[in-house]
């Protein structure tokens, strides 16, 4: 067999002819002096025309790609790329669990409460007090995500272990909130709205810690003073 590929025709063509020679005894037309005829052919003779027919059609389909003309086939394991709109799409996931998206305070908090199963207590801001904002969040049974953006004002809300960097100027504080001691960096605070992050362990169940009994969270914002940030922190329920 050559490496050329077979169009659906060509399959046809061949199958048609080994079906025409089993079922109808037909050989090709033979020239005869005088006049054209039809040979019939012996049963034996028959199946010794067809078989190699068939044979070919078997090993087509064995060793070579069969495809409709014009098209190109995808390699055995490759996947095709998703169409840019579908890569885009954010949409809720049965095998892994998780959820995503862009939307109302509203609907982020009621999207990241329904998803987070395996860790306790799940703290957001109060929607009331994110009229005006918009949400984006991301959440598994274990860990969210959630950034409110308003202008040029934006905080984080997260179940997460990060490793922010330090900056030279930094200032550190710490205080109590729900009981629990928190603290809190503002990186550059001698310039307004400038970057703050918090990180505390809240008690409670996690589901990647289960003996711990503690809750990782992290909370980062720009655009506000402190007393603003400290306001977001004791908002959290």
């Amino acid at each position: 067999m050559s490496g050329k590929e077979l169009t659906h025709a060509q399959m046809r063509s061949l199958t048609s002819r080994a079906l025409e020679i089993l079922e109808t005894g037909q050989g090709p037309r033979r020239s005869t002096v005088g006049h054209q005829a039809r040979r019939r052919i012996a049963p034996a003779a028959i199946l010794a025309a067809a078989i190699p027919v068939l044979v070919g059609v078997a090993l087509a389909v064995d060793l070579m790609v069969i495809r409709p003309a014009g098209k190109t086939s995808t390699p055995a394991g490759s996947t095709a790329s998703a169409a840019p709109s579908q890569q885009s799409r954010s949409t809720p996931s049965a095998q892994t669990g998780s959820s995503s998206g862009v939307g109302s305070p509203a609907a982020a908090d009621a999207a990241v409460r329904g998803v987070v199963t395996s860790a306790s207590p799940v703290l957001l801001p109060a929607s009331a007090l994110l009229a005006g904002y918009s949400a984006s969040y991301t959440g598994s049974p274990t860990r969210f995500s959630v950034t409110y953006t308003r202008g040029a004002r934006e905080f984080t809300v997260a179940i997460d272990q990060p490793n922010p960097p330090l900056t030279t100027d930094a200032v550190q504080k710490s205080v109590t909130i729900r009981g629990q001691r928190v603290t809190y960096q503002m990186d550059h605070p001698q310039i307004p709205g400038s970057r703050i992050f918090a990180v505390w362990l809240e008690k409670g169940t996690w589901g990647e810690s289960p003996t711990s009994g503690d809750v990782p969270y992290y909370v980062t914002a720009s655009g506000y003073s402190e007393s603003e940030f400290l306001s977001l922190l004791r908002a959290l329920h």
